[in-house]
């Protein structure tokens, strides 16, 4: 489709630069061809204008006075009949002050002479598009010749030749001065046969490129059909899974020498894909090391096994691979898979080689009791912890044992086998671990369940308010929520840890950053963000906060907690240092924990907050209210802020804003929610 289009762009393109290139045309042609015909009036003009000069200057020297001595303008008007009669064009000279009631102008005509009194020009054109006429004049002003006839008399004009003027013309035309417009060569013809061969010029070239595009068009078609044809051997092939499985060679005759060019090149490498296809295969159903079957085939084949599974593990193998050396490591692997295959014979189970230090064994036969099929695993391990020789090296080596007996599940074998390790047992059934077992199964859930919130846009921040001393809402703290599949709403105690341990925490921190500052992003209300010190020494947690800092206004608090494991506080306090331009620094659960005074000043905190446990207890531990005033008096000294979380009910908010508490948190007051409804209608 995406080519058709193109070719159909490539048409219509074509259409619209023929039609631009043939407006220019038709523009240029008019103009050149109407260029000659005001130059043709020129050349008129000047060959009438050259004509009557010479006979003015014949004049000029003859002395005798009759008809002959008018006869520039006489004899000019005959040879401009000539021309009228001949040439289909009007041409006439004239004068506003004229002599013969013939020389008398037009309106037109007129226009001219005025043009040529207001303005000392050579030439005088108008182009009548209306009716398809030009007017060309020509200015005849007066020279010295011209005065004999035309000068003040008596002075210029002899006496004889003034009286025998004005018998025969009357006293006009007379008291010119050298320059002055005596009147002007007036030339007005029609270029309706040149616009009329112009416009069947245009026609013609019309006709060619409409007879162009047409063929075109159906080139364009031509090769669409053939190449669309071309891209549909490839298209179907790719698109048909079983044939990509089996990597069938494209057969199909092409129209063009490079889609088969293409075609040879693609087939070369289906061909190298066939020969290495069984290697693949094999490499991924076979362990490379024993050739044993592979983890991907354990779980492939035991997805719905009938029999009794069980995962053993080489107990410490690292320590093993570090004491002796890879190379001996690898040997002694290589025997404990010859006595596994040797013990699959005796005992009717199919053997996998799960990790380096992992096989996984699927037994072929019902074993009836749960007593029985232990048995049967204590006389496998029994032969599998023989000592092993390797070179002039002896080596002993423990197995742990995790067993699916009633299930019948590969997991569940993997969580007993895990559970082995941890409780320090040679063999556990995952049936004798429910709880644990459970437990293992229910990380496992959550850990799907984080995924698929991630790929789903379902970790989102819910708000609680901070009131202040007035019980009015000030800022708000960003809680981190999970909404699961079925939309219930799952709190961080559930699913943290889980996404710590499986590097998610970071996506979660810059999820929480990204829709918080969305929200409050030019709202006066603020927003509390919670950020590990762990957040903190990662470079892209920091460049992160450092860019949404830059991309947002947003009334901002971090709340900063304190954990051991921190490997540089100085990049940390440096950090803090350059966002405290935008942000405020408060110091999260303080008062238990890691958290201490000499932490707060090395961080330059703009706030504390008080943690839950003292908050709750102030009542009825003297202790919490103790360490409470402390870090109230401190704080009061150091000129920040002291939120209390956690409180819930008014006895417990009384009892802190007597003791000069800034801030409160706490149910009491709000609880969390998706958005605070007033927010959206600012």
């Amino acid at each position: 489709m995406k080519l058709k289009n193109e070719f159909l762009i490539i048409f219509i393109l074509s259409i619209v630069i023929s039609f631009m290139v043939i407006l220019m045309l038709f523009k240029s042609i008019s103009s050149i061809a109407l260029n000659q015909e005001i130059h043709k009036a020129s050349q008129i003009t000047k060959i009438i204008y050259y004509y009557r000069m010479y006979l003015t200057k014949v004049v000029a020297k003859h002395n005798n006075f009759s008809d002959l001595t008018c006869s520039p303008a006489y004899a000019t008007n005959q040879v401009l009949k000539m021309f009228n009669k001949d040439e289909k064009i009007t041409i006439r000279q004239v004068s506003d002050r004229y002599r013969n009631i013939a020389d008398k102008p037009n309106k037109d005509e007129l226009k001219a002479i005025n043009f040529f009194k207001k303005n000392k020009a050579k030439e005088y054109c108008k182009v009548d598009k209306r009716n398809n006429v030009i007017e060309y004049a020509y200015p005849l002003y007066i020279q010295k010749n011209c005065m004999k006839c035309h000068g003040i008399p008596y002075k210029d004009v002899p006496a004889k030749l003034y009286h025998f003027l004005v018998k025969k013309y009357g006293n006009r035309a007379f008291n010119y001065k050298i320059g002055d417009l005596r009147g002007i060569v007036y030339i007005k013809m029609p270029y309706t046969e040149v616009k009329q061969k112009v416009n069947n010029l245009i026609y013609t070239i019309v006709s060619l490129v409409i007879l162009l595009l047409i063929g075109l068009f159906i080139v364009l078609y031509y090769l669409y059909y053939k190449i669309e044809h071309d891209i549909n051997v490839f298209s179907e092939y790719f698109n048909d899974d079983e044939k990509a499985k089996k990597y069938k060679l494209i057969k199909n005759k092409l129209h063009y020498l490079e889609f088969e060019f293409l075609k040879k090149s693609i087939n070369k490498t289906l061909k190298k894909l066939r020969n290495l296809q069984s290697i693949l295969v094999q490499r991924l159903n076979l362990n490379p090391l024993t050739h044993l079957l592979s983890r991907n085939k354990f779980f492939e084949d035991t997805a719905s096994h009938k029999y009794p599974l069980a995962i053993f593990n080489i107990d410490k193998f690292k320590e093993i691979n570090n004491f002796y050396g890879v190379e001996i490591g690898d040997l002694l692997i290589k025997k404990v898979a010859k006595r596994f295959v040797k013990l699959s014979k005796k005992y009717n189970f199919r053997i996998y080689h799960l990790n380096i230090d992992e096989f996984g064994l699927a037994f072929r036969e019902k074993i009836f009791s749960k007593e029985g099929f232990k048995i049967i695993i204590r006389k496998i391990l029994q032969e599998l912890e023989k000592s092993y020789k390797i070179d002039e090296t002896v080596i002993n080596i423990k197995f742990r044992v995790g067993i699916s007996y009633m299930f019948k599940d590969a997991t569940e074998a993997i969580i007993a086998s895990d559970y082995a390790k941890d409780v320090n047992k040679d063999i556990v059934f995952c049936s004798d671990i429910e709880t644990v077992g459970g437990k293992y199964k229910e990380n496992i859930e959550m850990f799907n369940k984080l995924k698929w919130a991630l790929e789903n846009d379902k970790i989102v921040p819910y708000f609680q308010g901070l009131v202040d001393r007035d019980k009015k809402i000030v800022k708000y703290e960003a809680l981190v929520r999970m909404i699961d599949e079925n939309g219930k709403v799952i709190s961080p105690f559930f699913f943290l840890d889980i996404a710590k341990q499986m590097r998610l925490y970071k996506d979660i921190t810059k999820i929480m950053i990204q829709k918080s500052f969305e929200k409050f992003n030019n709202k006066k209300e603020g927003v509390s963000i919670n950020l590990t010190l762990e957040d903190l020494e990662s470079t892209s947690i920091k460049a992160f906060i450092q860019e949404k800092l830059k991309e947002y206004n947003v009334n901002v608090t971090f709340e900063v907690v304190e954990n051991e494991n921190v490997k540089d506080m100085n990049k940390i306090k440096e950090f803090l240092n350059e966002v405290k331009e935008k942000a405020k620094i408060y110091i999260d659960d303080f008062g238990s924990g890691y958290a201490n005074f000499d932490y707060l000043l090395k961080l330059g905190a703009d706030g504390v907050k008080i943690d839950g446990s003292l908050v709750k207890n102030i009542l009825t531990d003297e202790d919490s209210e103790i360490i409470i005033k402390l870090v109230i008096e401190f704080a009061k000294q150091k000129n920040i802020d002291v939120v209390a979380e956690y409180v819930g009910n008014e006895e417990i908010f009384e009892k802190l804003k007597s003791l000069g508490v800034d801030y409160f948190q706490g149910h009491y007051f709000c609880k969390p929610e998706p958005f605070p409804k007033e927010l959206n209608e600012i």
